[in-house]
């Protein structure tokens, strides 16, 4: 991404503004702030800045919705799921020995 887009300043401000759970929180705690402050942060922002400017989501995205390399929405480039790894279980990701992939 550009240096200060809005979506990674947005993104920071939310990482900054967040307290950590408290060290004696449950463990679903601990792991739902894990994945709202980690993989889960640059998602959501993308996401919300997609619906703010262009009143797309990333469910709406060929990259995302069917597997495509790369689909650009104004300045926003969003990564195919294979974009930034492979074998993902969880993302449908193809397996990291299939063709294509390095």
């Amino acid at each position: 991404a550009a240096p200060w887009h809005p979506v990674l300043t947005r993104a920071t401000e939310k990482y900054v503004q967040m307290p950590p759970p408290a060290r004696y929180a449950r463990a679903q705690a601990q792991y739902d702030h894990s994945i709202a402050m980690g993989p889960g942060l640059l998602t959501s922002a993308v996401n919300d800045w997609l619906g703010e400017m262009r009143g797309v989501s990333l469910e709406d995205l060929s990259s995302v919705a069917t597997g495509a390399r790369g689909t650009l929405v104004g300045d926003t480039l969003v990564l195919g799921i294979d974009g930034f790894g492979c074998g993902q279980p969880h993302s449908r990701s193809r397996p990291c020995n299939a063709s294509g992939i390095a």
